[in-house]
């Protein structure tokens, strides 16, 4: 006799640019940092850096030629951190459609997990701003 077997479900979201739009968010975030030491920065070394090859503020620093600010490193990315945690209302948007397929994935009790390399603060900030808690 065979036993009937159970199986279960989950899926598991990347947050940043799968379940929300936060590239404008982190991009004005570093910006305004670094605009107050006159250290150019523009969307397109961004998303070069930071959106397609996971670099850090650090490399960014080094790779221009301004190693001047890195003893700061720690202080530039709390700023950075705090503009984009204030910011967060009003340039962190839902990505189309998701509002629709979480519900649809939850009716159907598929459990649902999430990814992703920001801070646990900025995850619940944004989460919870988007009513996705």
């Amino acid at each position: 006799m065979k036993m009937a077997v159970m199986k279960k479900y989950a899926v598991i979201f990347d947050l940043n640019g799968t379940l929300v739009d936060s590239e404008t968010a982190y991009f004005q975030a570093y910006k305004e940092v670094l605009d107050k030491h006159n250290v150019p920065f523009s969307i397109e070394q961004f998303t070069d850096y930071f959106s397609t090859r996971g670099k850090k503020l650090k490399d960014y620093l080094e790779d221009i030629g301004r190693t001047n600010l890195l003893p700061k490193l720690d202080v530039l990315t709390s700023e950075k951190e705090r503009i984009f945690q204030s910011t967060i209302a009003e340039r962190v948007k839902m990505m189309d459609g998701v509002k629709q397929v979480l519900t649809l994935l939850k009716d159907q009790k598929i459990s649902l997990g999430l990814d992703s390399s920001t801070s646990r603060d900025n995850v619940d900030q944004m989460l919870s701003h988007l009513g996705i808690m």
